[in-house]
């Protein structure tokens, strides 16, 4: 009996490092953008209404230099889920991965399309800091008058 649970002692240390590094991984995912945010001082400036879109613009600080891959845009339902709300970055149109330089800048103007209903929007950006994670950050959540 003592033998067995002797093995059993050391299959966990042997695969102990393994799931620590696994926990490490996982749990670094989820607080590196909350600790160290790629982007910083997200400001909306100017905000209109086009018809059915709202253009909004403004300034924010990029902290890290990450390569960018997108911005989630969300809204609350009025049944409390999410609803992706589509965005489109008209100051570059051509290219919605471009990766900005770190420091403060301008960026806009954005085009959203806010579902009837709903009015309070969310911007989440994504990017690739290290090979491992996507890094979350979450920028702003504003209210959009209709």
């Amino acid at each position: 009996m003592l033998y067995h649970n002797r093995r059993r002692v050391e299959h966990f240390l042997y695969a102990w490092p393994f799931i620590v590094g696994i926990l490490f991984i996982f749990f670094a995912s989820v607080i590196d953008g909350k600790l160290f945010p790629v982007v910083e001082k997200f400001t909306i400036t100017a905000r209109e209404e086009m018809g059915e879109h709202t253009l909004i613009s403004g300034y924010m600080t990029k902290a890290r230099s990450c390569r960018f891959i997108a911005v989630d845009a969300t809204t609350l339902t009025q049944t409390g889920g999410r609803e992706d709300v589509p965005l489109k970055f008209l100051d570059n149109p051509e290219d919605d991965s471009f990766s900005r330089p770190v420091g403060a800048q301008r960026w806009g103007i954005w085009q959203l399309l806010v579902p009837k209903g709903t009015n309070i929007v969310t911007f989440v950006a994504h990017h690739e800091c290290t090979f491992m994670w996507t890094t979350k950050t979450e920028l702003i959540t504003f209210i959009v008058v209709k």
